[in-house]
């Protein structure tokens, strides 16, 4: 019996909203808004996770911190999730 890798679906199904949400945004719907922010919290929480755990998997050797791909990825997307969030603040009298 296999397992069903559940990170990736669980991912798959966010970016299937995302798509969604971005066409909401597009068409300047506020359900696209609330899908976005909603996707946007998530993906920055799911960021944060990934962020503390490779820290602290890391801590035993700090050097391989500096080169973990898993590390500069996770900080690029919530980097770019902060962003989105502080837009779609900033953006929603336009959605409302």
């Amino acid at each position: 019996m296999t397992l069903l890798p559940t990170v990736g679906i669980t991912n798959f199904v966010i970016g299937l909203f995302a798509i969604l949400g971005g066409y909401g945004l597009i068409i300047d719907q506020e359900w696209g808004w609330g899908i976005s922010m909603l996707i946007l919290v998530y993906t920055a929480t799911q960021s944060v996770v990934y962020l503390i755990n490779t820290i602290i998997s890391m801590s035993v050797n700090p050097s391989l911190l500096i080169v973990s791909a898993i590390f500069w990825v996770a900080l690029a997307v919530l980097v770019i999730a902060i962003v989105g969030l502080i837009y779609l603040g900033l953006t929603k009298y336009k959605y409302a």
